[in-house]
Order: C-alpha cells, then sequence, then structure tokens
C-alpha cells in the first residue's frame, strides 16, 4: 500500500479522528484549568488588596496611638493627669440641687395618676 492509500483507508481515518478527539479533549481541560487558576488568581489579589488596605489603616492607627496628642489626650482624659503649671477645675453640682430632686420625686411619688400625667407634660 502507498501513502496514500493508507491516508485513505478507514481504519487511518479513524484513528485520525480518535486522536483528534483526545487532542481536543485535552486542550479543553487545560482552558478549564487555565480559566479555574485565573479565577482564583483575581481572588487572590482582590485579598491581597483588601489585606493592604487594612495594614495601611492599621499602620495609620499605630502612628495616631504613638503620637504625644494622642498620649496627651488619654493621660488627661483617663488617668486624670495635668501637665505642670495647669490649673484643672472641676465642677460639681451641691447638695441643693440633688434634695430638690429628691423632694420632687417624693411628691410625684404620693401624687396620683393624672398629677403625674400633669407633672410629666406641663413642668
Amino acid at each position: 500500500m502507498t501513502g496514500k492509500q493508507i491516508l485513505s483507508s478507514k481504519i487511518a481515518i479513524g484513528l485520525l479522528i480518535v486522536l483528534l478527539a483526545f487532542l481536543v479533549n485535552s486542550k479543553y481541560k487545560q482552558w478549564q484549568q487555565t480559566k479555574t487558576i485565573n479565577a482564583l488568581k483575581d481572588d487572590l489579589l482582590r485579598q491581597a488588596n483588601v489585606q493592604e488596605q487594612k495594614n495601611q489603616e492599621l499602620a495609620t492607627s499605630i502612628n495616631f496611638i504613638n503620637s504625644d496628642d494622642f498620649q496627651e489626650q488619654v493621660a488627661r482624659q483617663q488617668l486624670n493627669l495635668k501637665k505642670n503649671g495647669e490649673v484643672v477645675y472641676s465642677f460639681t453640682q451641691g447638695q441643693d440641687v440633688s434634695t430638690t430632686t429628691g423632694q420632687v420625686a417624693a411628691a410625684s411619688a404620693q401624687a396620683g395618676n393624672p398629677q403625674k400625667w400633669w407633672n410629666y407634660f406641663f413642668q
């Protein structure tokens, strides 16, 4: 048989079709894997960007916490400290206010329900 006859035989054509189907199938699987890998890569890049933003926010927070202004604010508010030569004034309510409030509360406890509503809306 000559080369032309071998290629035109039904067995050779069948083998070439099977080989072509095998090659198409492996190329399709490779394309699917590439698509999956690209999707994973995009997801990882997105996660990396989110983490980078969080890192930048944390770095900004750390810089603020280490700043003198923040430390002074914490020392004033939570530790009740003051600077040298600074005078701190504290304003508190006197005894008169609490006794007056107590008298109003006692009077409203003895009043009837309509009187309590009247006091609630008009006093």
